[in-house]
């Protein structure tokens, strides 16, 4: 997936009617960038710190759907919230997220849970029942083909990342932590008027 392609999904409303706000993968790579720089004074594992970034940075990939789109491009209600559809997205590219970060499914799933619920709760969708997960990616629409590409694309921007086989404990242990920060750094990341170097 190239720029061009990635540029046609908006994450904000335009500051003009008619234009196309912020794009999606810029609003995630500044939100990756600001997570790249919080938590260097805590001497994570390298690898592991890419991959909680890695993680990070996909918290809006419900945003690449036609559920979205349309709320922003059209003013449509949208029939699910994006927060929901990115966990969706994460359980439905599972395949390509685990082999770059590893571990098990459900500890992969309990952190994919804590970076989607950035909006004060994590997702009451119950995604592990296929009926359920059809129902949410059918929201999406034709879009998750170009949501992994999303995934894929970021996946090489932190090569290194590895969840070094944690464990579901340690997962559930992380989420609240990294729920908290992903917060704070969606919330920095998200500021149109200043820079990261000035967070």
């Amino acid at each position: 997936m190239n720029l061009e392609e990635m540029s046609q999904w908006p994450a904000k409303s335009p500051d003009t009617p008619g234009a196309i706000g912020q794009c999606c993968a810029y609003h995630v790579l500044d939100v990756g960038a600001v997570v790249e720089v919080l938590p260097r004074p805590l001497q994570i594992n390298p690898a592991f710190r890419e991959a909680l970034v890695l993680l990070v940075a996909l918290h809006d990939l419900g945003k690449v759907s036609d559920d979205f789109r349309n709320l922003l491009l059209h003013d449509v209600p949208q029939k699910s919230r994006h927060w929901k559809l990115s966990e969706a997205l994460f359980y439905q590219h599972d395949d390509l997220l685990g082999v770059r970060l590893g571990s098990g499914p459900r500890p992969r799933q309990a952190l994919y849970a804590a970076v989607a619920g950035h909006h004060g709760q994590p997702s009451d969708l119950a995604l592990d029942r296929p009926r359920d997960l059809h129902r949410a990616i059918g929201l999406v629409g034709n879009q998750a083909d170009a949501a992994r590409g999303h995934i894929a694309a970021f996946c090489d921007l932190w090569p290194e990342a590895s969840l070094q086989d944690i464990s579901l404990q340690e997962a559930n242990k992380l989420s609240w932590w990294l729920a908290g920060v992903r917060t704070v750094v969606d919330w920095i990341g998200s500021n149109t008027v200043a820079g990261v170097d000035s967070a």
